[in-house]
Formats: C-alpha cells, sequence, structure tokens
C-alpha cells in the first residue's frame, strides 16, 4: 500500500484488520484503534496482531505522533500487537524524539545493500518471461547498480531504459534482443542526461545544500520543507561530519536561488527568507547516483559515520557554470 500522509497509516491498518472495504477518516479510525489496543477490556481474548511497516521513516513527522501512537500500543499491559518495521534509513533512532525511541524494541537486523548476485536473481525473477533479455545484460546491470546504491528499484529502472533502447533499434523481422550494449547505453544516458550533468557540475556546497534537503524531508515527513528548515538540518550535518563553517540562512539562500533556477527544486512565490517553501524537483536516487563519486556525500545521504583526514573550507560560495 502507499500513503499520501503518514496519518493515513492508521485507516489502513484498521481496513486491514477489520476487513472492511470502507476506510474511515484517520481520526476515526484512531480512536477505533486505541479502543482495540489501548482498552484493558478483554484484550487478552484477542488474538495476536503482527503488524509490518515497510519505510517506517516516512512515517517520522514533526511531532512524531504516528509513530509514537503505534509503538504505545505495543507496550499496553496484555498487548497483542508485534510491530515489525522495515526502514531504509540507517540512523532512524537519530530521527526519533525520546518518547518514541524509548519504545521501539531493541532488536534490529541489519540488512546490507544487494550485492551484484542478489540483484541478478531480482532481475531476473521478475524479466523470467521476457525471453529477449540476454542473462549477460543483466548480470551488467545488476553489477553497475551493485556498485552504486544496491537499489532494486534503479536496477529495474535500467533495465526497462535498456528494452526501450532495444525496441527504438530492432528492425523488423529480426530477433529481438536486449544486450550489454543496450545495458551500456542505458547506463550512459543517466550519466549523461542535463539533469545528471547539473547535479554532478554543482559545487560541493551546493551539493550539501541538496542533502540537506534529501534529509530534512525524510526526518518531516513532507515532501514541503521550509529554507529555515533545511538550513537547520544543514547546520546538524556540519555539526555531526565536522566540516567547518555553518552558514546563516540568509547565506544559504544563494544555493536555493541557483538550484531553483536551475529547477532542481521549486519554490513558492516571494523572496528567499526563513518561511520560503522548497520542493525537490528531483528524485533521491538521482541525486544518489549523480554523488556516487564521493563517499562524503553518500555517506551523509545513507547517514553512514564517515571519517577523512580532509580538511573542508566552506567560507565562499563557488561560482556555479551553466550546463546546457
Amino acid at each position: 500500500m502507499s500513503l499520501t500522509e503518514p496519518k493515513q497509516a492508521y485507516s489502513q491498518f484498521l481496513k486491514n484488520l477489520t476487513c472492511r472495504e470502507k476506510m474511515e477518516s484517520p481520526a476515526a479510525a484512531l480512536l477505533r484503534l486505541n479502543r482495540m489496543f489501548a482498552s484493558k477490556k478483554n484484550i487478552t481474548k484477542a488474538a495476536p496482531v503482527v503488524l509490518a511497516i515497510d519505510e517506517l521513516d516516512m512515517l517520522v513527522t514533526k511531532n512524531q505522533a504516528v509513530l509514537y501512537n503505534f509503538f504505545e500500543w505495543t507496550l499496553r499491559m496484555n498487548s497483542v500487537l508485534t510491530i515489525v518495521a522495515i526502514s531504509n534509513t540507517m540512523n532512524l533512532l537519530d530521527m526519533m524524539v525520546p518518547r518514541v525511541a524509548s519504545r521501539v524494541g531493541k532488536r534490529r537486523i541489519m540488512f546490507n545493500p544487494y550485492h551484484k548476485e542478489q540483484l541478478t536473481e531480482i532481475i531476473h525473477s521478475r524479466l523470467q518471461d521476457i525471453h529477449a533479455f540476454d542473462m549477460n545484460a543483466i548480470k551488467f546491470a545488476a553489477a553497475r547498480v551493485a556498485s552504486v546504491s544496491g537499489d532494486a528499484r534503479r536496477a529495474l529502472e535500467l533495465c526497462r531504459r535498456a528494452a526501450i533502447l532495444a525496441e527504438e533499434e530492432h528492425q523488423e523481422g529480426e530477433e529481438e534482443r536486449i544486450t550489454t550494449h543496450h545495458v551500456d547505453r542505458g547506463i550512459n544516458e543517466m550519466f549523461t542526461s542535463t539533469r545528471t550533468k547539473l547535479l554532478k557540475s554543482l559545487s560541493w556546497l551546493y551539493k550539501l545544500f541538496l542533502c540537506s534537503i534529501i534529509i530534512e524531508t525524510r526526518y518531516s515527513g513532507n515532501r514541503e520543507s521550509t529554507l529555515k528548515a533545511v538550513a537547520n538540518r544543514y547546520s546538524l550535518i556540519v555539526r555531526k561530519y565536522n566540516l567547518g563553517t555553518i552558514f546563516s540562512e540568509k547565506l544559504i539562500a544563494i544555493p536555493c536561488e541557483y538550484l531553483d533556477q536551475t529547477k532542481v527544486i521549486v519554490t513558492g512565490e516571494g523572496t528567499y527568507g526563513p518561511s520560503q517553501k522548497i520542493l525537490l524537483n528531483v528524485s533521491d536516487n538521482d541525486v544518489l547516483f549523480a554523488f556516487e563519486d564521493d563517499p562524503l556525500l553518500t555517506a551523509i545521504l545513507n547517514g553512514e559515520h564517515y571519517e577523512s583526514s580532509d580538511s573542508f573550507d566552506f567560507n565562499v560560495f563557488e561560482e556555479e557554470d551553466e550546463v546546457a
């Protein structure tokens, strides 16, 4: 299932739990769920409930009320609810306020990104009915994506692009085959697209600002942020990774204006002040793909620890070259 906002998790959970076709409003669903899991009456007679939540980091909101309620229900006396949570964010607990983090169980299972063999198996299982795909092409796509992010969705997207390129080249009367040639063309397109070249050409400081937007949206749970919130997130990243100078909101407005002009982000009307609305206009994966050659930026985006003897001096914003 997909949710447009975190509160819809109440409605979807109740619908699945009761097997009803009608979807109740989040407020009404919350009341019913509270009666089911927070009430002491007849709770010992209820059947055990196991709730699996994928991409838990998408439920992290400013006040984190949704996460709090779900995990609070598991701690009620004689609770029948067990939650298995899956997150793509390594530092999820750091994103949680203390009252939520204290309610999350301490049992952890760490899953590494998919490696080449796993991605090959995933792609092959999805494409097993498409005999036009050469096995070497699948292995090539899996190896390339495994070297960047290990993201299965990215690997499947690359194969989809390769299939489109093969179809464009296909001549009537010939057997259509999707080979390593088409995958290689797909990779080159991903690397040489105008958007990717633009992201790669950004100064390191502008890239860090873009990372701050992405991480802020993950923490807030909202696609739209404000310049003030991004500036605060930027400052936290600078301190966490010991990057030196922390800029004011006024200086942070400089990369915001440039990224807005180049359509990497979309902003609301008006000047670039603290309340300026910011909406990312590229996917997280596109940014990760473009920044793959920078281990520090990759670590920041993945919430990983990073140690380096390199020193950073960001006292001046670099000029940006326009990308045709």
